[in-house]
């Protein structure tokens, strides 16, 4: 059977409708601007590379403890990837892999990595090559080449961090950024490699340099404030014996999470983790 609705009967249908909810408790839906997201490992990804995978501009990814046998890429993602409990028992362990982290993407220092420890690379632990990056307290360790390696017009802030039987500890290479507050000991050929850059394009001091085959190439890259010392570190750990020439040493506008002045080394600083 064909009823025949009137333009009136239509509109009065409609009012009532519209009267029957507000624009809160409307089912109707809404466009809503996307938010960054949390992504958790291993509960939303197993791997640390399908969560890298899965995130947005912007997005935080956040990874409990464990050993994760992976050589990373950002694909020039800007994101905040950090520990849960701190690099001592979150391990990337890049066995088998070039590198530990690859940038190459145009990366910039909205790209944080925090609380991280970066081992057993063939090559670099951390290989930026006109991309950038932020690094707080990450342990850079038992890599064939460089620990951490800047090129090609990269720019990175490396803080309160320990890089520790590299190749080369840090390597420098036509790029700038700032290095504060950071343990380079054990390299097997330098401490820091610098070449073609000025000293001005680096902000830097307040480092430990020690028993590396040789500190510093020429011309040396580093600052008065710098130590030239065992940093103490207690029973294998870069945990800092209470006579640690580092403790409370580090740069004075930088501050520990007790509230003092910042100590050298991966447990100080504000993004530092609790010592359990």
């Amino acid at each position: 059977m064909f009823i025949k609705i009137t333009n009136t009967a239509l509109i009065m249908l409609i009012l009532v409708v519209l009267s029957s909810c507000t624009i809160n408790e409307c089912d109707c839906p809404v466009a809503v601007e996307d938010q960054p997201q949390v992504i958790y490992v291993p509960e939303d990804y197993e791997t640390l590379q399908a969560a890298i995978n899965a995130a947005e501009e912007g997005d935080t990814i956040r990874v409990g403890p464990g050993t994760y046998n992976e050589g990373l890429n950002f694909f020039g993602k800007n994101v905040w990837f950090e520990s849960t409990d701190g690099p001592e028992v979150t391990i990337i362990d890049a066995t088998g892999w070039t590198y530990g982290i690859y940038l190459s993407l145009g990366e910039d220092t909205t790209l944080v990595i925090r609380g991280f420890t970066i081992e057993k690379a063939i090559y670099n632990g951390i290989n930026a090559s006109d991309a950038s990056f932020s690094m707080y307290n990450c342990i850079i360790r038992n890599n064939a080449e460089y620990g951490i390696a800047c090129n090609l017009g990269s720019h990175a802030i490396i803080e309160n961090c320990v890089t520790d039987n590299n190749g080369t500890n840090i390597g420098i290479a036509y790029s700038w950024g700032r290095l504060i507050n950071t343990i380079s000991v054990n390299a097997n050929r330098y401490g820091i490699w610098n070449i073609a850059i000025y000293p001005s394009a680096l902000n830097y001091g307040y480092n430990i340099y020690y028993n590396n085959e040789t500190n510093f190439n020429d011309p040396p890259l580093h600052a008065e404030t710098d130590l030239l010392q065992n940093p103490l570190f207690v029973n294998g750990t870069y945990r800092l014996d209470e006579d640690s020439p580092c403790i409370d040493t580090g740069h004075p506008q930088i501050i520990d999470i007790d509230e003092t002045r910042s100590d050298i080394g991966v447990y100080g600083g504000p993004y530092a983790y609790q010592m359990q």
